[in-house]
């Protein structure tokens, strides 16, 4: 079994960036009382090529000291590639870290975030972290150029995570993933498809599902996003919805139109990336 956490930059005391040691160390022992053969713990930062000094700068290090648990940098070592199964971006195959071969369950642990280009960023932008650095540079480069959306969709397609938890104790707000405040949203979320799973945490933030382009293509190719298609339990959206900040900027107004949402497609209206 897979744990992908989430880990970006680091400051001191800043826990809404990144999923926390504590919510790694509660999967990996429910899952070992659940009997799993092998747990491990892996992930590719996109925004720092030193993966170790971000795994003891944010007290990971001793989560897997105490638990015995084994960590793999996924930015580098052995790859294998494997056919892109979804083709929104124009690469025809990923190059994919050897680990995954060992893995029965794919885990995305994710942290709850808006994000500057994708409005979001959940569980599905999460497995960007599993991409090798050596192959897609930092903060994964290549990806970013063929399209954040896009190459959201085709790495969910091609992995086929089986699990997203999402941990929103501290939630980020304003300019994600990085430079955003922290919000204390006291949740943690969890569901065996992605999709469903991100558009809920959407609404818990405030944001319809819709307006995320990656979200609203998603929608029927990778699992749903209408309320009315997803399986709910525990506590209502609209008893835990609150608000996550928005920079006071244009491009952020297509996160949250004030006019009718606009029915787009990735084909014909090609999203911005850097």
């Amino acid at each position: 079994m897979l744990l992908k956490p989430s880990r970006v930059e680091t400051s001191p005391g800043a826990e809404q960036l990144h999923t926390h040691p504590f919510v790694v160390q509660a999967v990996a022992e429910t899952f070992r009382r659940w009997d799993a053969k092998e747990v491990f713990v892996a992930e590719g930062p996109a925004h720092h090529t030193d993966t170790w000094y971000l795994v003891e700068k944010t007290g990971m290090d001793q989560v897997l000291k105490d638990e015995k648990l084994e960590f793999v940098d996924l930015n580098h070592g052995e790859v294998f590639a494997r056919n892109n199964r979804l083709g929104f971006t124009k690469m025809k195959t990923f190059m994919l870290p050897e680990c995954l071969k060992r893995a029965d369950l794919v885990v995305s642990l994710a942290k709850m975030k808006t994000h500057h280009w994708a409005g979001v960023t959940a569980s599905m932008k999460n497995l960007f972290g599993l991409m090798p650095g050596i192959a897609y540079g930092w903060p994964k480069n290549v990806l970013h150029h063929h399209g954040i959306s896009q190459s959201i969709l085709d790495i969910n397609a091609t992995v086929r995570p089986h699990l997203g938890i999402i941990d929103g104790i501290i939630g980020m707000q304003g300019d994600g993933p990085i430079a955003g405040e922290p919000i204390h949203s006291n949740m943690i979320l969890m569901g065996d498809n992605l999709t469903a799973l991100d558009a809920t945490a959407a609404r818990l933030m405030d944001f319809e599902p819709e307006n995320l382009p990656y979200l609203r293509v998603a929608s029927g190719r990778l699992g749903p996003i209408s309320e009315s298609h997803i399986r709910q339990v525990g506590e209502t959206v609209a008893s835990r919805k609150q608000h996550f900040e928005l920079p006071d900027h244009p491009h952020f107004q297509q996160f949250r139109p004030e006019n009718e949402i606009q029915q787009r497609s990735l084909d014909d209206t090609p999203l911005k990336h850097h």
